[in-house]
């Protein structure tokens, strides 16, 4: 097995890193490599070194160059007995992509709350050009850049197999560590899955008898509304009224949205937030269909800056108003 170590300065990866150590894990940190080009250059090994030679190795040799350096060490080690490896310090979404080529590979992130982390470190006199904890906050932020060569620890942190919280003793560590290698990681839905799944259940309630759509509105990971398409309160559904309008006046798919008695499911969840006097701006829309240009339109005036649909056909109104205002439109993927 070869266990990656990923997560925040002093979250106490290194500890986790010896209680492997004491089972007979082989200890791999990609920033050996680094450190051996400072003393190649004679260079102190500041924590400001390290991370401009990380980044200039993954730009002249691929972000994914430490993990495939260091797999290629492990299967040397392999061949003279060794079957269980840590790898610490990855630090970019490439050498863990690298290091999966491995099917023994699994990425356990390791985490504490802030606060905690910076007392640890001042503790260990580890800090460099750091003099408060807003600095040290400014500090890691630095490290998560969107250069695909740099350091991205969130990235990185939000790939992991597995993880630990460490914010007590020890031993409690220890144990945490235990169970987590024990037991496989419950697996849960995305957000974007978890939220069409319920669109999902919303569209089952619709009447309509040519299609079932369901709207999610969201906010800050909250639901504020949903909807469904179907006829205005207290009026008659088509089940009711001998059948589709649009289908009697034999008007196809996509056209002539006013002829329709329902409500669309986009127009009742924004309708819902109103009545409601729960605001929309900022919020985004999960919804089980592409919206038609008369949704889209409510959509953008309701303040709403996302939709997410699953099924898609082509509608070229909606496409170019969405554009235009500078409404991001993107299709569900599982």
């Amino acid at each position: 097995m070869i266990i990656g170590l990923c997560g925040y300065n002093a979250a106490g990866k290194g500890e986790v890193a010896n209680l492997l150590k004491e089972q007979n894990y082989k200890y791999h940190s990609l920033s050996d490599i680094i450190r051996d080009v400072c003393d190649e250059r004679h260079l102190e090994k500041t924590r400001e070194h390290l991370i401009n030679i990380g980044n200039e190795l993954r730009t002249n040799f691929g972000p994914n160059y430490f993990g495939k350096k260091v797999l290629e060490k492990i299967n040397e080690e392999r061949k003279q007995g060794q079957k269980e490896f840590i790898v610490d310090s990855i630090r970019n979404p490439a050498e863990v992509t690298a290091l999966r080529e491995d099917c023994d590979f699994i990425l356990l992130g390791v985490n504490a709350p802030i606060e905690l982390r910076y007392e640890r470190t001042k503790t260990r006199g580890r800090i460099e050009n750091v003099n408060n904890f807003y600095e040290f906050k400014l500090m890691e932020e630095r490290e998560n850049s969107s250069n695909p060569n740099a350091q991205q620890l969130d990235a990185v942190y939000k790939m992991a197999d597995k993880y630990i919280f460490n914010d007590g003793t020890l031993e409690e560590l220890k144990q945490r560590l235990d169970f987590t290698l024990k037991h496989d990681r419950k697996k849960r839905p995305s957000w974007d899955k978890y939220f069409m799944n319920i669109a999902d259940v919303v569209a089952t309630r619709a009447s309509c008898l040519r299609r079932n759509v369901g709207c999610v509105l969201v906010k800050d990971k909250q639901i504020i509304a949903t909807g469904y398409n179907g006829p205005p309160k207290g009026h008659p559904g088509c089940d009711e009224l001998g059948g589709c309008l649009r289908d009697i006046m034999k008007i196809p798919s996509g056209q002539r949205f006013e002829i329709s008695r329902a409500v669309h499911a986009e127009q009742n969840a924004i309708s819902q937030a109103a009545e409601n006097g729960i605001s929309t701006k900022g919020a985004t829309v999960y919804c089980t269909n592409f919206p038609c240009v008369l949704c889209v339109r409510t959509i953008i005036n309701a303040g709403i800056k996302k939709v997410i649909y699953k099924e898609f056909y082509p509608d070229d109104g909606t496409s170019d108003i969405a554009r235009r205002s500078g409404l991001e439109m993107v299709q569900f993927k599982e």
